[in-house]
């Protein structure tokens, strides 16, 4: 999971994405180091792993509530 998450704390397009709710997000400017760690508060959750037959998967869950 640490990688997954290294590689999304190392792109900051993704950071933007995640952190502006406007549909401008990618005209903002790039995080900081405090808006990066809010992004693990806030915005980034690591869940239980999913079980199908016994078998252990790796997953990304990705959600939008509102997004423009």
């Amino acid at each position: 999971m640490g990688i997954i998450i290294d590689n999304i704390l190392k792109n900051p397009r993704i950071q933007r994405l995640l952190y502006y709710t406007s549909a401008d997000a990618l005209d903002k400017p790039d995080l900081d180091d405090d808006q990066k760690l809010s992004l693990l508060e806030h915005n980034i959750k690591i869940v239980p792993k999913i079980t199908v037959d016994n078998v252990e998967y790796n997953y990304l869950l990705i959600s939008f509530n509102n997004f423009i």
